[in-house]
């Protein structure tokens, strides 16, 4: 059967020219080759369900809009065989990437990476009983909108540990790490680095230290299988809370592009929330990694 490949790329001049290479050269062979833009994500899955790898030529946020796809797939189809990603950094940071060095080589460079397992977050929002899930593949951070706001945090290792907090909470993967998240920002000085996709970090985000009434700044690495549950205390108003990720969604979107016009995040407002819990979404998306990443 031939192989499938889907092309999700960016809207700058160098991803362009790539993408131009890249469909001249599978115009010469047995491999069928998809294009798709920009269009919304909910086309993107119903035209790509048959593709078998994606190649995602632009910045991080480009790879991270291929992951969702594939993701989204998976989940259509339930099934834990998803399409993996293969990304070409022609952006600025490109950690989910790889350089795009010789396009003739891709074939070889496909057989030769490392897949990883990326499994996205997977978030429950909760108020008055209306529920609305998301999912990221980076990161996902809670903040109060306002300063007498609190997040009353708590999860499962070997013990049930409770935190409270007023500065805000950073639930972070190992790809995120990888993609220089906002660890940078978090309250302890010294950042613990993720082992492995088994785990996560928990850290707060600018915690006010001098609060006697919340803890001090912390952060932990805990397992993958962690639940993190977070309920949303206002005493005075009706709960507040903003979530900020880095995936595309259906409602409530607010795009962040770079100076190229990637979209490296979505930040959505979520008003009136009561309780979010944290969990590992089912399904996988295989990403890779090229050992050796000096093509460039």
């Amino acid at each position: 059967m031939d192989e499938k490949i889907g092309l999700i790329v960016s809207n700058n001049l160098k991803a362009k020219n790539t993408a131009t290479a890249l469909l001249q050269l599978y115009s010469a062979t047995h491999v069928s080759v998809r294009f798709c833009a920009n269009m919304p994500v909910v086309e993107d899955i119903k035209k790509f369900q048959d593709i078998s790898r994606f190649i995602a030529v632009g910045g991080d946020g480009t790879c991270l809009r291929a992951l969702r796809i594939a993701y989204e797939i998976a989940n259509m189809k339930q099934s834990e065989t998803a399409p993996s990603v293969f990304g070409l950094n022609c952006g600025h940071i490109g950690a989910l990437s790889n350089p795009v060095g010789n396009i003739h080589e891709l074939p070889m460079r496909f057989e030769e990476a490392m897949y990883l397992l990326a499994k996205p977050l997977s978030v429950k929002t909760t108020f008055r009983n209306k529920i609305i899930y998301h999912t990221f593949f980076n990161e996902v951070i809670l903040r109060p909108y306002a300063n007498i706001t609190h997040l009353d945090i708590s999860w499962k290792e070997e013990d049930r540990y409770r935190k409270t907090i007023r500065g805000g909470l950073m639930v972070a993967t190992k790809i995120g790490e990888n993609a220089m998240n906002a660890c940078n920002y978090t309250g302890p000085e010294e950042i613990a680095p993720i082992p492995n996709d088994d785990y996560w970090r928990i850290s707060t985000l600018n915690a006010m230290s001098n609060d006697t009434k919340c803890d001090k700044p912390f952060q932990r690495i805990v397992p993958a299988s962690t639940t993190v549950l977070v309920n949303v205390i206002n005493p005075y108003d009706d709960r507040n809370a903003q979530i900020m990720g880095d995936s595309y969604y259906n409602e409530g979107e607010e795009p962040l592009l770079d100076s190229q016009g990637d979209r490296i995040g979505t930040k959505v407002k979520m008003l009136f929330v009561d309780k979010i819990r944290i969990t590992s979404a089912k399904y996988g998306v295989l990403l890779a990694r090229e050992r050796s990443r000096e093509r460039e």
